[in-house]
């Protein structure tokens, strides 16, 4: 983490040590596509001063994950090159963790990523 982040109310003290672990493998299929499966990490924040230390899973793609620490999540789907800057990604996600702990059932996602 950086030593201090500026704010309206002055410079904050902060430093300390984030560890992010998550798995993500990718098996070509030829040069245009490919298989890619994903678990989304866990997050160890230990800050030096301001904030106070958390540990937990990280569902990136999920805006209220906050909400549910306990919520793991994993994906499979594919990616295909479309030309040398554009590629195209499709994922199904499904929930590792009970009903209870969960924020959705599953879900389908999209991504088109632009290289420049």
């Amino acid at each position: 983490m950086p030593d201090q982040i500026n704010t309206t109310a002055g410079d904050l003290p902060l430093g300390g040590d984030v560890q992010v672990y998550a798995l993500r493998f990718e098996w070509a299929l030829n040069e245009q596509w490919s298989i890619v499966a994903a678990k989304d990490g866990y997050i160890e924040v230990d800050p030096d001063t301001t904030l106070v230390s958390q540990l937990g899973f990280a569902n990136l793609g999920a805006a209220n994950s906050e909400n549910n620490a306990d919520f793991v999540t994993a994906a499979v789907g594919f990616r295909s090159r479309i030309n040398e800057q554009v590629n195209v990604g499709v994922a199904y996600e499904l929930p590792l963790t009970d009903d209870e702990d969960s924020l959705m059932k599953d879900r389908v996602t999209l991504d088109l990523v632009w290289e420049f």
